[in-house]
């Protein structure tokens, strides 16, 4: 019942904010429409390509996580379930997101269940730290005196993620607050706990590799939102890569809001952030275009799922656990 009502409060936050997006701009809405006609169809599928490599750098990403711990994935399987990943988080009535479902199979076929739950957590943080990073360092190239506020708000950002990290991967900080809440942790939960913070720590030893998947990170964000200054061009606005580089990361984040697939917080972001550069009616249009690529890919998992499905794929084909790094 618990996991319904959730479903169904985020799906109502995605409707209102989807209503309250489009009763703001209801004005916009003709001109939105008459630029999507005009945008030449071969912009909107380089900006899908844009996105569906940033996917498979995405997945490498993973691949890297995962060889640290001794998993071997070939990137064709990883691919699969990237975008299987993108299906359960858009499409299908479960609380279950893509993380989970592609630690699941991972686990399944690799038979370490712990790392591979892990590999897929810090593949998330790292995700969400270079979104942080870049958003920050854009704002304050981009930025002017009268931002400073946004510059403020964007460092205690930044300066609570980093703390959040020191947590994870430094012991002695971990141990100070594990003083402090071990007492509210349920003795039954507390084992599990202690074992996947000590899977956490892990990466610790794995510098290079950690070093390797920031970089990666960088080029996948950077990848997928060019397709945002693909589709700028296409409407013949163009966008500041500075400004872009602030104002997709903050979009990305607004997505991470209780949401179905992030749907609602992204496009109004996308439209307030994108409005003064480009005109309301074009970053509209932009916020629209954005979700059909990401419907688009989620349909891409669910073909991969229903035809292709991982559970199809035997273990020893998807992973081989030959002990080689």
């Amino acid at each position: 019942m618990s996991k319904k009502i959730s479903l169904l409060l985020r799906a109502a936050v995605s409707a209102a904010l989807m209503a309250l997006l489009v009763y703001i701009m209801r004005d916009s809405i003709p001109k939105m429409l008459g630029a999507l006609k005009r945008l030449p169809v071969s912009i909107f599928f380089l900006g899908l390509m844009l996105f569906l490599a940033s996917s498979v750098i995405v997945s490498f990403r993973l691949k890297i996580l995962l060889a640290a711990q001794k998993i071997f994935v070939r990137m064709s399987h990883l691919i699969r379930l990237t975008f299987v990943g993108y299906f359960f988080s858009s499409f299908l009535p479960t609380s279950v997101g893509g993380d989970v479902v592609k630690a699941f199979y991972i686990s399944r076929a690799s038979g370490k269940t712990m790392q591979s739950y892990v590999s897929v957590f810090v593949d998330r943080i790292l995700s969400m730290f270079t979104l942080f990073l870049i958003a920050t360092a854009a704002l304050f190239y981009a930025a002017n005196i009268s931002q400073y506020h946004l510059r403020r708000i964007a460092l205690l950002a930044l300066a609570g993620l980093i703390l959040f990290l020191v947590v994870l991967f430094n012991r002695r900080a971990s141990k100070i607050l594990s003083f402090l809440f071990t007492p509210a942790i349920p003795p039954k939960l507390r084992d599990k706990f202690k074992n996947a913070y000590n899977a956490i720590h892990e990466y610790k030893k794995y510098k290079l590799e950690i070093v390797k998947c920031f970089f990666v990170s960088i080029a996948a964000q950077v990848t997928a939102f060019s397709a945002i200054y693909v589709f700028g061009l296409g409407l013949k606005s163009h966008i500041p890569l500075k400004f872009l580089l602030f104002a997709m990361p903050v979009a990305s984040i607004a997505s991470m809001l209780p949401s179905l697939y992030g749907m609602g917080p992204r496009e109004m972001a996308i439209t307030m952030l994108l409005g003064p550069i480009t005109g309301k009616e074009k970053a509209l249009a932009i916020a629209f275009l954005w979700l059909g690529i990401l419907l688009i890919a989620a349909l891409i998992g669910g073909v991969t799922y229903g035809l292709m499905g991982m559970y199809k794929v035997k273990p020893e084909e998807a992973i081989g656990l030959n002990q080689r790094r």
